[in-house]
């Protein structure tokens, strides 16, 4: 049998324990070939004998090992603690993230430009922040966020997992978080946060002077944001997307809406397809509120005197409410001036570019 070379030192001798290997005490050559092949029953009825190893006592080498192993298991509750106070980031599968309180974006979020940009950014460069979730209190390998969301879904869309941190916390933390963020954020409108404290209200039956105090707001603004309308889908079809509303309009709808709301809708799509839409949301929301009223009030008619080239006034071009127009022509006009006109009315609508 060839001579097993000696292991150079304590380290050494540490990696043949833990590889399993045998080590041959520290004699070498034909001590260690005697050792090798003398029976198991003679070393079992000999005194325990101190041994060596790399020239170091056996009992040495085992309190090494025994601290590594000590050392193994502190890092990895270190590691643990570390991601308990949110200092180490996962990557988690986005459908194991729930919501664990409303949330605070209206479905026109996750379909605008600016998130279009968000779910191209971290598909060509990756996810550069992370979310913050905590471990789910009943449901095994699912966790509830406290901000991210968008972050949450872009990275669905994706296909991909989404970075987190994850934090123990409660439902007083969970809720703080989310409502920093949520007040920290300058994109978040008026109405979504009026939505996201009604909702919230309702789901943790809070008080105003509650919310108030959670949200660090006084209980007369939250009062004012809990007033703001809840827009039926039908008339989200008809503004658009009512991020954009101020508080001045979207609390004159709250006051055209105020009643039978379901009648104030049928009466509002009704006539909506008589009029021409604005191209804001804003003025299509002001509109909205003028065509809730019962009875429409006349708006001023727009009138213009047409007149020769010579300053005589030959008639009138006017604009009614409902936004048509006409030309009513003076009385003492001759049959051949008012053909004249007829005529030339008619070929500036033959010739007038078309749209």
């Amino acid at each position: 049998m060839p001579e097993r070379k000696r292991p150079k030192d304590l380290r050494a001798g540490l990696a043949d324990i833990y590889a399993g290997r045998s080590v041959p005490p520290a004699g070498g050559g034909e001590t260690a070939e005697r050792a090798e092949s003398a029976p198991a029953a003679a070393d079992a009825s000999r005194p325990h004998r101190l041994g060596r190893v790399g020239g170091a006592p056996a009992v040495l080498v085992e309190q090494q090992r025994q601290g590594l192993l000590q050392e193994n298991a502190e890092l990895r509750a270190a590691l643990e603690e570390m991601r308990s106070q949110g200092q180490v980031t996962v990557e988690l599968d986005p459908e194991r993230v729930l919501d664990r309180y409303p949330a605070d974006r209206v479905p026109q979020a996750f379909a605008d430009s600016a998130f279009d940009s968000l779910v191209q950014s971290i598909d060509e460069n990756g996810q550069d922040q992370p979310i913050m979730v905590r471990p789910h209190p009943s449901r095994e390998e699912c966790f509830e966020i406290a901000y991210g969301r968008r972050r949450r879904e872009a990275c669905r869309r994706l296909g991909r997992k989404v970075r987190a941190v994850v934090r123990q916390l409660d439902d007083e933390e969970l809720l703080r978080l989310m409502i920093r963020e949520n007040e920290e954020r300058e994109d978040l409108s008026l109405y979504e946060r009026a939505r996201f404290m009604r909702a919230l209200g309702q789901a943790e039956h809070l008080s105003v002077r509650q919310m108030g105090k959670r949200m660090g707001l006084s209980p007369g603004y939250v009062s004012r944001l809990l007033r703001l309308p809840e827009l039926p889908e039908p008339l989200i079809a008809i503004i658009g997307d009512p991020r954009p509303l101020s508080m001045r309009t979207l609390e004159a709808l709250a006051a055209a809406l105020d009643g039978d709301v379901e009648r104030c809708v049928e009466r509002i799509t009704e006539r909506w397809g008589k009029i021409r839409p604005a191209s804001s949301a804003d003025a299509r929301a002001r509109q909205v509120i003028k065509l809730a009223q019962p009875h429409i009030p006349a708006e001023r008619s727009e009138k213009r005197q047409l007149r020769m080239a010579d300053g005589r006034v030959i008639g009138q071009f006017r604009r009614d409410r409902h936004g048509r127009y006409s030309i009513d022509l003076a009385a003492d006009l001759e049959p051949a001036e008012i053909e004249s006109i007829v005529e030339a009315v008619r070929r500036a609508i033959d010739t007038a570019p078309s749209t």
